[in-house]
């Protein structure tokens, strides 16, 4: 009798349940999970301070 270890690939990913959000500033689009408003709101304010600052430094084109 042989023994056969069988793996399954395993894809990265979120589950099709998932639900998003979005908020866009003038300076980022920020996507994210229903649930996550309080970071979210966290990360676009943290965009926008560093974008006022090295604006000068980096160039002022956002992607």
């Amino acid at each position: 009798m042989s023994g056969n270890i069988l793996q399954a690939q395993q894809f990265g990913g979120n589950p099709p349940s998932l639900k998003w959000n979005q908020i866009n500033t003038d300076t980022a689009r920020i996507i994210f999970p229903v649930g996550l408003e309080k970071q979210a709101m966290d990360v676009a304010r943290i965009i926008h301070r560093l974008a006022a600052v090295t604006q000068y430094s980096i160039g002022a084109r956002v992607r």
